[in-house]
């Protein structure tokens, strides 16, 4: 047990040696290696609140927690090499070492949620204020050295980790001429322009069924679709954009008013895949109209309008925002006229047959509304309003999508909708107030997020500049008690040359000294007292004890020289 207890004894001594030690190898290359380590810790911590280094949170944890356990090590071994571990512990740089390793063990136990706790957890920064110690204790040269190496290295490594990682999200629209991907194209030059780090894609498609196909299957993130699509659970909506309202052009030679009148006739009911053909199909089989296989002919918009023309259908139906330029161009066409979407003659207004008919048309087909085609809204066409129904289009994203990246396209939807809707009618819908309504997809986190405001607490959002701000006053604090012990220290370096000088005199004064060196040395007194004068009102010396324990030796060197001189 004796030679257990020696051992031990011995082991605390060397490691007490490197660790308080200043007149060793080891103990100057301790202090260095724990100065790099402080400053690499601090570098560390500006790395985590950098957003432009979200990507390498994982690696920077993890090296968080390197440092952690390097400095709680540190610590624990300073608590037992110390004189005494209770005045260490109660001491200022106890207690910093402690703030700069404790808050990463709280929010370990207590948890993640108690985000209040940053402000803790930037006190790590507080380390840095051993550094004044070390500054001293280790050298100038050394330290300085020390720090610009960590400083460069850090530096260069922010510099190229920072370089975003673009994030390239796949936006599915509709065929290459048609609205959805017109309107694709100017969400992609606006969420580009504002988030430099976002990447968009679009991809063309058959139209809303494909891109609902598309989310599902992991081929696009982002898509613009129809609110009457069937899906599963992988799809979440953005934001709704515009009505999407059902045109149904025919042939006024074929004399098709109503609904009932397509009995037999040849019509084009939608590309495959597309929003068109889906509400199509729903419409016509409620309205109790059979069509064969060569009657309803599966047919793109740019097809439908060339054979409406060439008398090859008889009428087509298009699913379109109010205005599209395909709509208008087949509506210069005197062949062609716009037919109501209902049953039966009506002997009310537009909007009242379209409610009453869209009314019953909901009970077997949700998530549709009734709409009317205005007087007038295509070039002078239709000469009254024509009663028909609409769907809301919308943009919509698989549920995996990353919260932010949804947040930023949503908030940059209704911060650039002036933009937007200069460049394409379409989005002037866009309304912040009722985009939520009637949405069949349930909405991203994202959004939610955004149109509630989820956002986190004061104290959470600004516990990082807080605890920042509390460690630049415990910075300044230290900074300016180092200095002043610093000058102080400096003070008392330059009264004890005069000291030394003084008590060099007094001692020649003990020996016999001829009239000559007795001149050399009352001169020399003379020099003194004048340099020491000319520092005191220059403030690089301070009128205090030690400055008064100078004055009592030269009043005792100069009653020495008037004595000798007199007895000579």
């Amino acid at each position: 047990m004796n030679e257990i207890e020696a051992h031990t004894g011995t082991l605390r001594t060397r490691v007490r040696q490197i660790i308080h030690g200043r007149d060793t190898a080891l103990g100057g290359l301790f202090d260095i290696a724990i100065m790099i380590a402080i400053i690499a810790s601090i570098c560390l911590i500006a790395f985590t609140i950098d957003p432009g280094m979200d990507r390498w949170s994982a690696t920077l944890n993890g090296m968080e927690w390197f440092f952690t356990m390097l400095f709680t090590i540190e610590y624990a071994l300073r608590l037992w090499t110390a004189e005494s571990s209770r005045l260490y512990a109660r001491s200022f740089f106890g207690i910093i070492d402690l703030l700069a390793i404790l808050p990463a063990y709280v929010i370990l136990v207590v948890g993640p949620e108690m985000e209040y706790l940053a402000v803790l957890r930037a006190l790590r920064v507080a380390r840095i204020i051993r550094v004044f110690r070390l500054f001293a204790d280790v050298g100038r040269l050394r330290t300085t050295f020390a720090i610009f190496l960590t400083l460069m290295t850090g530096g260069f490594i922010w510099y190229f980790l920072r370089t975003p990682e673009r994030t390239v999200i796949v936006l599915s629209t509709g065929s290459d001429s048609g609205l959805y991907h017109r309107m694709g194209r100017e969400v992609k030059n606006v969420v580009e322009s504002a988030h430099p780090d976002l990447t968009i894609e679009l991809r063309t498609s058959g139209g809303s069924n494909d891109n609902i196909r598309a989310l599902e299957n992991g081929k696009a993130q982002i898509a613009l679709v129809q609110n009457d699509d069937v899906s599963g659970e992988s799809v979440r909506s953005i934001a709704a954009l515009h009505p999407e309202i059902l045109h149904l052009i025919s042939r006024v030679d074929a004399n098709i008013r109503t609904l009932e009148d397509l009995t037999g006739r040849r019509v084009a009911t939608g590309a495959p895949g597309s929003g068109t053909r889906q509400i199509t199909r729903e419409l016509l089989a409620f309205a109790d109209i059979s069509l064969d296989a060569d009657q309803a002919r599966p047919l793109s918009t740019a097809k439908a309008i060339s054979q409406l023309e060439n008398g090859e259908i008889d009428a087509a139906f298009f699913l379109s925002g109010l205005g599209s330029s395909e709509i208008r161009e087949a509506m210069a066409n005197p062949g062609l006229t716009l037919s109501g979407i209902h049953v039966g003659e009506s002997d009310t207004g537009a909007e009242a047959t379209a409610t009453r008919f869209t009314e019953g048309f909901r009970i077997y087909y949700p998530n549709v509304a009734p709409h009317s085609i205005p007087q007038m809204a295509y070039e002078g066409r239709p000469a009254s309003p024509i009663a028909s129904l609409s769907v809301q289009a919308i943009l919509a994203c698989s549920a995996g999508l990353d919260q932010d990246v949804v947040v930023r396209v949503t908030r940059t939807l209704f911060e650039k909708r002036a933009i937007l809707s200069s460049r394409e009618t379409a989005f002037s819908y866009l309304n912040e107030s009722t985009t939520r309504s009637g949405l069949q997809f349930p909405l991203h986190r994202g959004a939610e997020n955004y149109y509630f405001r989820q956002e986190p607490g004061f104290l959470a959002e600004n516990a990082e500049t807080m605890g920042f701000l509390l460690t630049l006053v415990l910075l300044a604090w230290s900074a300016v008690n180092w200095f002043r012990k610093w000058y102080s220290q400096n003070q008392k370096n330059r009264i004890d040359t005069y000291y030394r000088a003084v008590d060099t005199i007094i001692q020649r004064l003990n020996d016999p000294v001829t009239l000559q060196e007795l001149d050399e040395l009352e001169s020399e007194f003379l020099k003194i007292r004048k340099q020491a004068a000319d520092e005191l009102v220059r403030e690089k010396l301070a009128a205090d004890e030690s400055f008064i324990i100078y004055q009592n030796m030269l009043n005792v060197c100069q009653s020495m020289l008037f004595r000798i001189r007199e007895r000579t």
